[in-house]
């Protein structure tokens, strides 16, 4: 475990934060399954953009990447996870907006 993950896993709600290695490994490469995928250190799974900023506060306070990740229905490669990153999944938010004019 990355030595700086416990203080994520504290901010957040227990059941956030996935470090369960057969889990993470489930969320490292999306359909265009790209053979160099890297092995992140969780899988995060917020529900709202509160907790979506915690996230990425620690990770840019530790310069942890960050992967976002929908559905990983992609083809493209655009959920490959990278080593040492995190893999954040919008799968439990609902009701996503994105302003675009800011």
């Amino acid at each position: 475990m990355h030595p700086a993950l416990p203080s994520l896993i504290a901010d957040l709600p227990d059941d956030a934060v996935v470090t369960d290695p057969d889990i993470v490994a489930s969320y490292r490469q999306d359909r265009a399954q790209d053979p160099d995928a890297g092995t992140p250190i969780a899988v995060v799974r917020p529900r709202s953009t509160e907790e979506v900023q915690t996230i990425l506060r620690w990770a840019s306070a530790h310069k942890i990447p960050v992967v976002p990740r929908g559905a990983g229905t992609s083809l493209s490669g655009g959920a490959t996870a990278v080593d040492g990153g995190i893999v954040l999944t919008t799968e439990r938010m609902r009701g996503i907006v994105v302003d675009t004019a800011t």
